[in-house]
Parts: structure tokens; C-alpha cells; sequence
């Protein structure tokens, strides 16, 4: 989406607020476990640990390791639960009650908008 756009249509569209808060309603505080293909793999080097070449990093990182004590290859999955799904959005659980009284608003002023143009351009009949 072009800059210009995306710089005040993302807010401006009610299907922003609605998403935000069915999704971190849905996924706060649900743990994710990775499948097999969803892991990112690296080799520590050396003779180290997963647990010991990424434990420092890990305790600042969103995710976890699968396999701390490996060797060989180590599986990081980017996620430890839900919420860090969707902070890299800029989404946030607290949103919630804002995002349904935003969307509250937009629905009681699109319904108030259209009965008064309604009633100030209905053509009169008889």
C-alpha cells in the first residue's frame, strides 16, 4: 500500500478495530507451539548449547528454543505465545474495549447519518 494511504486509511477503516480486537481477544495468553517446518534452525558454534549460545538473547527475544541442551542444530520457534504474535503488530489486548466502542461510534454514526440525509432530501410524494 502506497505511503500516503496507509498513513491514515489503516485508521480510518472500522475493519482495523474490528480485527485487533477479535484477534488479541482470541490469542492473549494462548501458548503457540511450532510444527516441525515452523522452527528456525541454526548450529550454536562449537562445542556449546543451544541454551548457552542463545540463552542471553532469549531472555530479551520473543520465542523459545525447543531443544536448549542440542549440539548440533538448534530449533527457535518466534513465538512463545499469542500476545508476541500480535505485538509486532502494534496490537495490544488492553485495545480491546476501545476498539469495540470506535466501532460502537462508526455504527451509530453511520446509522444517524443516513436517517438524516433521509429525512432532509426526502422528496415529498402527494
Amino acid at each position: 500500500m502506497p505511503l500516503f494511504w496507509r498513513r491514515w486509511m489503516y485508521y480510518m477503516s472500522p475493519y482495523t478495530y474490528y480485527i485487533e480486537g477479535v484477534i488479541t481477544n482470541d490469542l492473549h495468553g494462548k501458548p503457540i507451539r511450532c510444527r516441525s517446518y515452523d522452527f528456525f534452525v541454526f548450529s550454536p558454534p562449537g562445542s556449546q548449547s543451544c541454551g548457552q549460545f542463545a540463552g542471553s538473547w532469549l531472555q530479551s527475544a520473543n520465542g523459545y528454543l525447543d531443544n536448549e541442551g542440542a549440539t548440533g542444530s538448534c530449533n527457535y520457534c518466534p513465538y512463545r505465545n499469542g500476545d508476541e504474535y500480535y505485538s509486532a503488530l502494534n496490537w495490544s489486548f488492553v485495545h480491546r474495549w476501545r476498539n469495540f466502542c470506535i466501532l460502537i461510534g462508526f455504527t451509530a454514526f453511520n446509522i444517524g447519518f443516513t436517517v438524516f440525509m433521509t429525512r432532509m432530501y426526502k422528496v415529498d410524494k402527494r
